[in-house]
């Protein structure tokens, strides 16, 4: 998605995605405000959500709603388009709130990737939610809906789409072109005549579609996910959360590292550490070891989060970790692990910090990830790398 929204594609799908079992690339129903995973490492090892202090934390949901912009390109769904100048008014207000919604298929793809309008009350634009929980879903159920445009797959039937999107009102305005999904816009009838009017004034364009590469990540497939072109992360100088130094010569003594990005708030990130933990023990004697980036304990200012690195520590501890957790530096890796998308995410570097194969989105199972780490090791090898 490009525009001027990734604060709200981040928090959109880092929250719902990772909240969820899996992200991006899994199996279950990416919905941009999935059910949370109910147990935590904490709860593993005995102790709960709360007790790891791992609940506290809370945001404005309405301070993540797309922002303005002159356009909006979403390249998985094939469309861009304008908004007309009241309607940017409208948002600048905090009146209405646009966001993005999307569930993913069982190949990869999208069972649909809308993008709804949605009238806010003084209260909800004031509410915060927690992190985890139901919080940000009740407040997003409690929104009046305006409008929507989105992409369906053809089989889904006009009922179905008036459901999802709680527009009664369907237009259809196009299909792709290989016929696999259909386009509508759509209205809700109680909305007033002045806003419904808006939506209908959005100049829709409908191109082809970028596909989701099968191993998950939102890249063609066969390329690497490199945030801004980055090619690699070194020169790297950071420190791990007990506050070792860390650079680009710690990758020296391994073929290949895996680079495990995650949050501390990511239920789903958390969960699949004790298998990354188990995959470091089985591979490092075949060239291969683990590094997880925890990007939390960097704030929004470049200063360290000190609350972070030590929920960070509590982690590493519970799930038994022995592979180092990294704070960001303030490049943010080259700009690798800068404004994500989705977490968890993992990607590759050689031995000298330089990124290579693929990158993916979404926590797996052990027995993926090993699957993956040798079918990465074998196009190493073969690159000559």
């Amino acid at each position: 998605m490009r525009g001027n929204g990734s604060r709200a594609a981040a928090l959109m799908l880092s929250l719902g995605l990772c909240l969820g079992l899996t992200a991006c690339g899994g199996k279950k129903e990416e919905k941009a405000a999935g059910s949370p995973a109910a147990e935590s490492v904490a709860a593993m090892d005995g102790m709960n959500i709360e007790q790891a202090g791992m609940s506290d934390e809370s945001f404005k949901p309405a301070d993540y709603a797309w922002q303005r912009s002159d356009k909006y390109e979403f390249p998985y769904m094939g469309v861009s388009f304008s908004l007309p100048e009241k309607l940017l008014s409208k948002m600048d207000q905090k009146e209405i709130a646009m966001f993005d919604d999307s569930l993913a298929d069982e190949k990869g793809g999208f069972r649909y990737f809308l993008v709804s309008w949605n009238k806010l009350t003084k209260e909800q634009r004031e509410a915060e939610v927690k992190k985890i929980g139901d919080g940000y879903t009740n407040w997003m159920k409690g929104l009046s809906r305006v409008g929507t445009i989105g992409m369906y797959a053809s089989d889904m039937t006009e009922e179905e789409i008036k459901e999802l999107t709680r527009c009664s009102t369907q237009k259809k305005i196009g299909e792709s072109s290989d016929g696999k999904y259909v386009y509508y816009m759509g209205t809700d009838p109680s909305a007033s005549e002045e806003e419904r009017g808006l939506i209908e004034e959005i100049g829709v364009t409908i191109g082809e579609r970028e596909e989701m590469s099968e191993n998950g990540a939102s890249v063609p497939a066969g390329q690497s996910m490199t945030a801004s072109g980055t090619a690699s992360i070194a020169p790297l100088s950071t420190k791990t959360i007990d506050g070792a130094d860390f650079s680009e010569k710690d990758f020296s003594d391994y073929d290949l590292t895996m680079v495990n990005v995650f949050a501390t708030w990511c239920t789903a990130c958390v969960q699949e550490i004790p298998d990354l933990e188990k995959l470091r023990q089985e591979m490092k004697d075949k060239g291969v070891n683990v590094v997880g980036v925890v990007t939390d304990t960097r704030d929004e200012s470049g200063e360290e989060n000190q609350e972070a690195i030590e929920k960070a520590k509590l982690i590493q501890a519970k799930t038994k970790a022995g592979y180092p957790f990294l704070i960001p530096d303030s490049s943010y890796l080259n700009g690798r692990v800068k404004n994500l998308q989705a977490m968890p995410e993992t990607f590759f570097v050689d031995k000298n910090g330089n990124i290579v194969g693929d990158s993916y989105s979404g926590s797996r199972s052990l027995k993926d990830w090993k699957e993956i780490v040798e079918k990465e090791q074998k196009k190493l090898k073969e690159s000559g790398s």
